[in-house]
């Protein structure tokens, strides 16, 4: 299936012909009668981890230091622990593990 291969062939997927889509860098698959959208992260993983870890404040790092987080409450981190290792608050820590 085309949605399978993409961790391997981020690529694979066209440029979609919707103007605002193709400038926010956006690529779509299709799968059966749905069109999958996604954008290709363009960080490797340990530049990624680096600038969550640094408390960099790029909007681009909110969806993986809230998944940062999530992973790490699961993991029984506390969110002072947390915050302490991503250099942000624990109010911070709170409102992205709950922000929708």
């Amino acid at each position: 299936m085309a949605i399978n291969r993409l961790h391997e062939f981020p690529y694979s997927g066209s440029i979609p012909r919707y103007s605002i889509l193709k400038k926010q860098g956006y690529r779509v698959v299709i799968v059966e009668r749905h069109l999958i959208f996604y954008k290709i992260n363009e960080l490797d993983e340990d530049e990624l981890f680096s600038s969550i870890k640094n408390g960099s404040r790029k909007r681009n790092l909110t969806e993986y230091k809230k998944l940062y987080i999530i992973k790490s409450l699961s993991g029984n981190y506390t969110m002072k622990e947390i915050g302490n290792n991503i250099e942000i608050s624990e109010v911070a820590v709170f409102s992205l593990a709950n922000k929708n």
